[in-house]
């Protein structure tokens, strides 16, 4: 037996150096160089250039790719070549079941009642998508939705998307300018630089350097009270500085406001700017004062602030020790009250729907609940093994929209991304 064995490990040595000698025999193999070409990004995502791709491509137009200087250009335009055309979408497939749950395992799925829509993006055509979950925003009636790509996505009122090329801006957090464009953040990485700028209904793609604030994050984008577009950034040279943006058409600047992140901002329900940190909500003013309300001992804020229909500010928020998930309320006078949700909720995203309750999306759950201004569980929408994995916002259709990412089978990946539509 012994010699046996010795005999099949010798017969394979002797393949494998057959097959060694064999490959180091061949010449070497010339003439093919593979290089990125105009519409592809250096993590090799194909661009519009690609054929195989449904979507109008775009010149690239100058090259951008250079660190920005310390003096701020002027705005960067590129028109397009072309009216950009729709992608056609169809109804999601069914998701995977999950097995019966277990002690400590993810709760078996509500059920997904017939008002709830599930649009696929593209996601072949240019990554898996909103990368930058649920970044929306609404301008003249339409929906926009940020994709994580060099693509600003649009839903058309048949249902279908259509996607804007807007390379080599790659559009994070996006909102709607009162001057009728699409707004943006571009925290591309410490290559490129940071940049913000907009997108016209034309297409056409403006954008400004950053200085003085690189490296630095993104962390959120708004209109302020005084219609220009304010934002927050997280980093500097030091790691750990906060700073406040704002941009208009004429440009963009940035100034230190301290050494504590905050995250946003969002509008409060008096029109002024709010963000968040883990342990409080944060008033920000236009010249950078920060007046910080904390949450109540033990609780650790887990999603940006949303105005309640009351005018209160609303966060889903985490117990640090007892553990367990809840909401919290800002009131105007300056006091929270804490109300709790089911367990294992891990929520994700909080906004206030069409009905005038609150809508909270949980990650672990694979659903969205409906919570009164009072704190009554109203309904828990099941999304079909599909968990929601970023904000949620009101379309101008009057529905809730938002991103879910479908579970996959136990051992299998599954990172399909889609877009919600929910009928209140």
């Amino acid at each position: 037996m012994l010699h046996r064995r010795a005999l099949s490990a010798a017969i394979a040595l002797l393949l494998v150096t057959a097959v060694v000698a064999s490959f180091a025999a061949r010449p070497p193999h010339r003439g093919q160089h593979l290089t990125a070409g105009p519409e592809a990004d250096a993590s090799g995502q194909p661009g519009a250039s690609d054929s195989s791709i449904p979507i109008v491509g775009v010149s690239s137009g100058a090259d951008q790719t250079s660190a920005p200087s310390t003096e701020m250009p002027p705005s960067t335009s590129r028109p397009p070549t072309m009216s950009p055309q729709p992608v056609s979408t169809t109804t999601a497939p069914p998701a995977p079941q999950l097995p019966p749950p277990v002690d400590g395992a993810r709760p078996a799925p509500a059920a997904t009642p017939a008002r709830v829509t599930y649009l696929v993006p593209p996601h072949t055509a240019i990554g898996n998508f909103p990368s930058v979950p649920g970044s929306f925003a609404t301008v003249g009636g339409t929906l926009w939705f940020s994709t994580g790509n060099k693509y600003l996505g649009r839903v058309n009122p048949d249902g279908s998307m259509t996607l804007i090329p807007t390379d080599p801006v790659v559009p994070q957090y996006i909102a709607a300018g009162k001057d009728g464009n699409i707004w943006f953040t571009d925290n591309v990485g410490y290559q490129q630089g940071y940049k913000v700028g907009y997108v016209t209904a034309s297409g056409e793609v403006h954008y400004f350097w950053l200085s003085g604030a690189s490296p630095a994050d993104f962390s959120g984008l708004a209109v302020g009270p005084d219609g220009a577009l304010w934002f927050l950034m997280w980093g500097g040279p030091d790691g750990q500085t906060e700073y406040l943006g704002r941009a208009t058409a004429a440009g963009a600047e940035v100034h230190a406001i301290g050494n504590v992140p905050i995250l946003g901002p969002v509008v409060g329900p008096d029109g002024s700017l709010w963000g968040r940190s883990v342990t409080g909500l944060d008033h920000i003013g236009l010249d950078g004062t920060v007046t910080s309300f904390a949450v109540p001992d033990g609780w650790m804020i887990d999603t940006a602030p949303a105005v309640g229909a009351d005018g209160s500010l609303w966060v889903a928020a985490t117990r640090r020790v007892a553990g367990g998930d809840g909401v919290l309320r800002l009131a105007r006078d300056g006091t929270f009250a804490a109300f709790d949700l089911p367990t294992r909720f891990n929520p994700v995203g909080i906004a206030a729907g069409p009905d005038g309750a609150l809508w909270i999306g949980s990650h672990d759950q694979g659903a969205v609940v409906r919570m009164s201004l009072v704190g009554d569980l109203l309904e828990t929408i099941g999304l079909g093994n599909r968990g929601p994995v970023g904000p949620m916002a009101v379309g101008p259709d009057g529905d809730m929209w938002l991103t879910a990412m479908a579970f996959g089978d136990p051992g299998f990946m599954d990172v399909t991304t889609y877009l919600v539509r929910i009928a209140p």
